[in-house]
């Protein structure tokens, strides 16, 4: 549908919408005589409207349509092939994201449909976006968002279908739920899981962030967003370099590595430091990166590749919700708890150089396990009273605690 069309239709939607349903079918023929297919999309908009709790007006009542008009030639009843848009979900440097349904007589799915923005239909992007169909069609993991189907439309765009994800991103879900430090990390190690299987695939994310991790409502992690992530094979490094660029376009700089903002080679270590921009976030409900303007390359620069951040221990504030939570009612209680291996663990991870990070996320994930059941990390110095005091805690907890492997 092109841009007049669309705006036909959003005019005589709205004018129909306050019509009774006897009024509406005389109405829609007496303004869309010779044009079928504007017939068609009103009738089903108006069918979509009256379904979902008005969801169509509110597009376009919002700033969301004025989101569809500038980058996306795809609205609110409009099919690609058999699935059918019902709303936008979001929009990124890349693309945008809707929900899609794909309904037959006995069958009815709720998808998630991708698609290039037309402000970016460029090679490279062509290329990134065939890239994330090749990674999703590999990747099978319960924590991570499973692809279903790929195409082009009638009228070329790119898309992808992946299932739909009806949930919460993870700090929200975190904060909303009231969960303590044990819970928010047996979530992490969800996100671990999904994040050393990719790896294990030759696949690196490059954009790890709590909106690309939704939680649904039986507490399963999902990552999502596989737009800019690379291929660890000899055949996709040619055009590092181009490809890194377009990425820096759209990653968030608050969970970028030293080695991204500087252009530097990306490998799964720089995963690893936005793992420890995540857990770094989960405990504190703050970003790293603190007044900084994105857009003063030195000042970015600056604060990503040369201060250290602060230890968690010491961001945290009475406003944290963990502290709404059984297990903690002071600050300082909350404080004491993450001082120590907790602090140690998300600050390796956050390393500006790459190779004083955990070396995978095995031996991260493997860390963050020991903790759980009181043994002592194993990427920090042990001296006997260290020793001694993690061995008690095992004593003194081990009839509450359920034993986990690493």
């Amino acid at each position: 549908m092109n841009p007049k069309d669309w705006s036909l239709v959003k005019q005589l939607f709205q004018q129909a919408v306050t019509l009774s349903k006897d009024e509406r079918d005389e109405f829609l023929h007496a303004h869309t005589k010779g044009k079928p297919e504007i017939y068609k999309h009103l009738k089903d908009m108006l069918l979509r409207d009256e379904q979902s709790d008005s969801s169509i007006t509110n597009i376009l009542s919002s700033n969301l349509e004025q989101i569809f008009e500038e980058n996306n030639p795809l609205f609110p009843g409009d099919k690609i092939d058999n699935y059918e848009i019902v709303r936008l979900i979001g929009q990124g440097g890349m693309g945008a994201i809707f929900e899609g349904l794909y309904q037959t007589s006995n069958f009815h799915l709720r998808v998630a449909i991708k698609t290039m923005s037309t402000t970016r239909f460029t090679q490279e992007s062509i290329k990134l976006f065939q890239t994330e169909q090749q990674i999703l069609e590999n990747l099978n993991h319960p924590h991570i968002t499973r692809f279903i189907d790929s195409g082009t439309s009638y009228d070329g765009l790119p898309y992808l279908i992946m299932e739909y994800i009806d949930g919460e991103p993870i700090i929200d879900y975190c904060i909303n739920h009231k969960l303590g430090i044990g819970q928010r990390i047996e979530l992490f190690l969800q996100v671990c899981d999904a994040v050393s299987y990719a790896h294990q695939n030759l696949v690196v994310h490059r954009d790890i962030k709590p909106d690309n991790i939704l939680v649904n409502s039986q507490g399963q992690a999902k990552l999502l967003d596989f737009g800019i992530a690379k291929l660890l094979n000899s055949n996709v490094y040619e055009g590092e370099l181009m490809e890194t660029q377009i990425g820096l376009q759209v990653l968030s700089p608050e969970n970028a590595a030293p080695e991204q903002i500087l252009n530097k080679m990306v490998t799964t270590r720089t995963d690893i430091y936005a793992l420890g921009c995540l857990l770094y976030e989960l405990f504190t409900e703050d970003i790293i990166v603190f007044n900084i303007d994105k857009n003063n390359k030195p000042s970015l620069e600056k604060a990503i590749c040369e201060i250290p951040p602060v230890k968690p221990s010491n961001v945290l504030n009475k406003n944290n919700s963990m502290l709404e939570s059984i297990n903690y009612r002071k600050v300082s209680t909350l404080k004491s708890t993450l001082k120590g291996d907790l602090d140690f663990i998300t600050l390796k991870a956050l390393k500006k150089n790459p190779d004083d990070r955990y070396q995978n996320v095995e031996q991260f994930s493997g860390d963050l396990y020991r903790y759980l059941n009181n043994y002592p990390m194993t990427a920090r110095s042990k001296s006997y009273l260290y020793l001694i005091t993690h061995f008690i805690k095992r004593q003194l907890f081990s009839f509450t605690k359920k034993k986990r492997k690493w």
